[in-house]
């Protein structure tokens, strides 16, 4: 048979196709594997199915280790060093790819290391169009990353060093004239004057000073520095400034200038061409005329005056500063001068530290620590500022700012301390520290639990209240925002959060929150603003009261109140029906009497009769449910009384009792009948939730409850009691309906089933609360039930 040519041609056509493709994979999988970047591919969940060699070498997982699991929590962090919430990343790249064609992010190896990685992300489109997998290519800039934080820290730092120099120096931008950067020293000339333009704050001009720099030191002709005197509009003081084009941190051009005071210099100038001139023109006319030669002289004079009386202003500007000034050799240490503030703060004379060492200063015990303090001073270029303690003739100390710098006065350098006073500032702060003690000491010693957010809800504090209620600890989740929102609550704990973001309080605002262990608890929330030292928002403090235990009293009050009007109303029916149920029973005898043993109908009235005894229990019940139906008890055995109600359950083919009941049990205050009704109904509810049969839990102990246990147990006074637990493997209580299970009339039975009429636990629960015990219910979906009794025990 022969083979149809055709067929064989596109066989061979098929074969050499998948064998291309099968090459062509190969390549492309050696190229992605000896790539020097990191290539993985993100399913639409964030879920990595594919990481190239580089990627598992670089972050130290294997690719059994790696793929399938989400990328954010292995190598992508949740949370970034710098506070950055990272989780919903991976699932916007997914849902918008374009957004993310280039990003920068922080990383994480498996050793924990965090690196910095620069993505390039494409999505891949199925047939339909729709993203099914996202390409993500990764570099290394860890290096770069650091480096520039490296820089900025320098930048910093330079900026600093600025502070310390005593010449005015700014920074303006040569298009917009705007001052980007101003040193301490101009700032205290010209105050803060950051971000206005410079001819405005420093020249008084609305347009820009004729006389600027920026075209000798911007464009093709621009010089590297210029240096020009110029005299200031506002002060009126002479500067020599040095002008240099520098690149900003930001890569513009910009404008840097330094300006040195030389007005001194330039008055002194002036003076001595004032002289010279003077000299000059008294020697032209020496020859004719003496008078001009003694008008020179008279010059000369004034001019000796003008330097008398500019040295004299010197020195009253010394005599009368507020801050004391010392000064000091350099080389003895000994003090050469000092003004009136510095006697007024050493409380002495003048004549008294003048040619003493500066150490006198200070307080002896310290004497040692200020010499090296005073030695470091002369040996450094730039002054220093120090805060030390000082200490007066009398005795006192007192604390000083110091600023301390070496100068020339005449031709002899002496080094200068300027000592100003903060004694007051000192209690200042002492009293702001004591304030803060104070509400801290407020806010731990608050048995209600709180918390401080920020503005971005992250926790900022917890009081120990907090960590004792809800179980996290302050180191836990400092700077995170606490997950304990139960998702129903979540409406009304969105429109607080609302609130607080608009600045508002929140009051008394009931809801739920859950602790650590999963507990969920009735809380009362408050909460207030509170704002920074500028008076700007700073977050919210959040007062929650726990308020469970109130709830559950509550709750018991309003059941307490149901029962009594259900009991007023038994009562009421059980008399009634107690006299219908007399007339019945005579009659029915009275007839029976009258029929012989043989009458078919005597059995009839055998079945009325039953009915009426069954009756006849059901008042009981409602007696006992009733006011009137007070107990008559007396000390009893429970365990007897629990093993009786047990016979229920003999010859119960599928439901097995487990007793523990200890020997040393103590005797109950009981009306023993009524109890009976209790133990009964439970064992037989017990029994109705087994239908396929199972074993049903009878154990007893004795208790003591202290003040401790009695005010967050049941709801009981202290003292000694006998607690009883009657558990069954049925199918347990929903917990919807675990608030109801005493209400009168509540039943999950079918209605006219003749199982119940849904009054059997809430006789029950009044039985136990009129012998001053309590009831309580434990169950969970088919997870079965426990009840639990308490009944105080009677003295031996």
């Amino acid at each position: 048979m022969f083979s149809d040519p055709s067929l064989d041609a596109i066989k061979e056509e098929v074969g050499r196709i998948n064998k291309a493709l099968h090459e062509a994979e190969s390549r492309y999988r050696q190229v992605v594997d000896t790539a020097n970047s990191i290539i993985l591919r993100l399913d639409t969940e964030g879920r990595i199915i594919f990481f190239n060699a580089y990627a598992q070498k670089f972050f130290g997982f294997t690719e059994e280790e790696i793929l399938g699991r989400p990328a954010v929590g292995t190598i992508v962090p949740i949370v970034e060093s710098s506070g950055r919430d990272l989780s919903g990343l991976l699932s916007d790249i997914c849902n918008n790819p374009d957004n993310y064609s280039v990003n920068e992010n922080e990383n994480i190896k498996k050793s924990g290391e965090r690196v910095w990685i620069a993505w390039t992300n494409k999505a891949i489109t199925g047939e339909a169009g729709r993203v099914s997998e996202i390409l993500c290519i990764g570099n290394d800039v860890t290096a770069a990353h650091r480096a520039h934080e490296t820089l900025d820290t320098e930048r910093r730092q330079l900026l600093s060093i600025f502070d310390s120099i005593d010449e005015p120096i700014y920074v303006a931008d040569p298009q917009s004239y705007e001052l980007l950067y101003t040193n301490a020293a101009l700032r205290r000339i010209f105050g803060p004057v950051d971000g206005r333009k410079c001819h405005e704050a420093l020249q008084g001009l609305e347009s820009p000073c004729p006389f600027c720099t920026n075209a000798s030191l911007f464009g093709e002709n621009a010089v590297a520095s210029y240096v020009w005197n110029q005299k200031n509009q506002l002060t009126g003081r002479w500067f020599r400034c040095m002008d240099k084009a520098i690149r900003w941190p930001d890569g513009r051009m910009v404008r840097y200038e330094m300006a040195v005071d030389i007005t001194e210099r330039m008055r002194g100038d002036e003076l001595l061409q004032e002289a010279h001139n003077e000299l000059a023109e008294a020697n032209r006319r020496l020859r004719a005329d003496i008078e001009e030669r003694r008008k020179a002289q008279r010059a000369l004079i004034e001019s000796q005056e003008a330097l008398l009386e500019s040295e004299e202003k010197f020195r009253l500007a010394f005599e009368n500063a507020v801050d004391a000034i010392f000064w000091a050799d350099p080389v003895t240490g000994r003090i050469l001068n000092c003004n009136k503030a510095a006697e007024a703060l050493l409380e002495t004379t003048r004549d008294r530290i003048i040619g003493r060492h500066q150490t006198i200063l200070h307080p002896p015990q310290k004497a040692a620590q200020y010499l090296e303090m005073f030695r470091r001073h002369i040996t450094s270029p730039r002054s220093a500022d120090e805060e030390a303690d000082i200490i007066t003739e009398r005795g006192a100390i007192k604390p000083v700012h110091i600023t301390a710098s070496t100068t020339t006065i005449g031709k002899k350098i002496i080094h200068q301390g300027i000592f100003r006073d903060i004694t007051q500032r000192k209690r200042s702060e002492d009293a702001l520290r004591a304030s803060e003690s104070r509400y801290r000491n407020l806010l731990e010693a608050s048995p209600d639990s709180i918390v401080v957010y920020d503005v971005d809800g992250r926790v900022l504090y917890l009081n120990p209240a907090f960590e004792e209620t809800f179980g996290w600890k302050l180191s836990e989740i400092y700077g995170k925002r606490v997950d304990f929102v139960p998702e129903e609550n979540w409406p009304e704990t969105k429109n607080a959060i609302e609130q607080m973001i608009a600045g508002r309080k929140v009051c008394l605002l009931e809801t739920r929150r859950r602790t650590k262990d999963g507990r969920v608890l009735d809380v009362q929330i408050n909460t207030s603003p509170f704002m920074d030292v500028l008076g700007k928002s700073a977050g919210n403090i959040v007062i929650l009261r726990d308020i469970t235990r109130r709830k559950e009293l509550e709750e018991e009050l309003v059941r307490a109140k149901k029962l009594e009007a259900t009991g007023s109303l038994a009562g009421g029916l059980a008399h009634d029906f107690g006299n219908l149920l007399a007339v019945l029973v005579l009659n029915i005898e009275l007839a029976r009497s009258r029929l012989s043993a043989e009458d078919p109908s005597t059995q009839f009235l055998e079945d009325a009769l039953e009915a009426c005894r069954r009756a006849r229990d059901l008042t009981y019940k409602f007696v006992t449910f009733s006011a009137g139906g007070a107990p008559h008890r007396q000390a009893a055995s429970l365990e007897e009384l629990l093993a009786e109600c047990s016979l229920l359950l003999e010859g119960m083919e599928n439901i097995r009792c487990e007793t523990v009941l200890p020997d040393a049990l103590r005797p109950v205050n009981m009306d023993r009948r009524q109890m009976k009704t209790v133990f009964t109904e439970i064992i037989r509810n017990a029994m109705d939730s087994m239908p396929d049969g199972g074993a049903i839990r009878v154990q007893a102990e004795n208790t003591v409850l202290g003040k401790d246990e009695a005010g967050s147990g049941p709801s009981l006074a202290p003292g000694r009691y006998v607690k009883t637990v009657i558990t069954d493997e049925g199918g347990g209580i929903p917990q919807k309906n675990l608030a109801k299970v005493f209400d009168p009339y509540f039943s999950t039975k079918q209605r006219g089933s003749q199982k119940g009429m849904g009054l059997g636990l809430t006789i029950a629960y009044s039985i136990v609360k009129r012998h001053g015990g309590a009831i309580s219910i434990e169950a969970a979906p088919e997870r079965g039930t426990s009840v639990h009794v308490y009944l105080p025990a009677a003295e031996k």
